[in-house]
């Protein structure tokens, strides 16, 4: 007799009002690796536990000691001679699993961190970037598609659904890749090239 998994890992939310601001997104709008584990140090870090509860932790806990650690790991990439040659602890981490992308904090409990001026800490793209990225989504599509005098992708199978279930797949984890908001932007991107 055989057994059936339905479901073997968490569901995260798409849209979650206090979504967690993991160490590789605070790492990209430049917080430092000696910032973020002296927030570690003093404040302790959040993120899931062993058996998928989502927990804050405290400084000297083993979660903590973990995060410390991939921070150590990105400290002597940064410091490495070979840098340009090789990838960043973070970047490698970017499928998920990792420290880099599980750990860090609730937008409402993340520390306060010195940038510089002018710089918001979670970033909010202006109405410029956000048609221009919604503009590259529909290109794309329509490329896809088959749709800019070119024949369409040897994949394509008539509908947006095998993209939007790829990138699910392949970006799992990462805020704002869900099918909700796929279907937005989809459906946005078309529009758009239809009205140019």
């Amino acid at each position: 007799m055989g057994s059936s998994c339905v479901n073997d890992e968490p569901e995260f939310l798409e849209d979650d009002p206090d979504p967690l601001l993991d160490l590789r997104s605070l790492m990209g709008v430049n917080i430092s690796v000696g910032d973020l584990a002296t927030a570690i140090l003093e404040k302790g870090i959040q993120g899931h536990d062993r058996y998928g509860r989502f927990m804050t932790f405290a400084p000297n806990s083993d979660e903590a000691k973990i995060a410390l650690n991939a921070l150590a790991t990105q400290w002597s990439w940064y410091k490495s001679s070979d840098r340009c040659n090789t990838v960043s602890p973070a970047e490698a981490a970017f499928a998920g699993g990792s420290p880099f992308t599980t750990m860090g904090w609730r937008m409402s409990a993340c520390p306060a961190f010195q940038q510089e001026p002018g710089r918001n800490l979670v970033r909010k793209m202006n109405a410029k970037s956000e048609k221009a990225s919604t503009a590259i989504i529909g290109g794309l599509m329509a490329f896809i598609r088959g749709e800019l005098g070119n024949r369409p992708h040897p994949d394509w199978n008539g509908s947006d659904q095998k993209v939007k279930d790829l990138l699910i797949e392949q970006l799992k984890g990462y805020p704002g890749v869900g099918s909700t908001n796929l279907d937005t932007k989809f459906a946005e991107g078309n529009r758009m090239l239809r009205e140019a």
